[in-house]
């Protein structure tokens, strides 16, 4: 399974469990991927997940989400993904 959160791999990530997104904190349920915030959750001012740039091999970490982090809806529920 895909550790310890797909805000790890985020270029919106700041200091102290906080984002771009959510400035005031990263919810449990966002940080530990039971909400999927590849897609929108309410209260992300528009702001998503985004790989960061400055990974050595981008592509393996985006493979390894395909595989291992089902699409997931904003109610954390799992999804068929396109």
């Amino acid at each position: 399974m895909i550790g310890p959160s797909l805000c790890e791999w985020c270029r919106h990530l700041a200091p102290l469990g906080r984002c771009e997104a959510f400035p005031n904190g990263i919810p449990e349920d966002v940080y530990n991927v039971v909400k999927d915030h590849r897609k929108p959750i309410r209260g992300d001012h528009g702001v998503r997940f985004e790989l960061r740039s400055d990974l050595d091999d981008p592509q393996a970490v985006l493979a390894l989400i395909a595989r291992e982090l089902p699409v997931r809806d904003e109610t954390g529920g799992s999804r068929q993904t396109a």
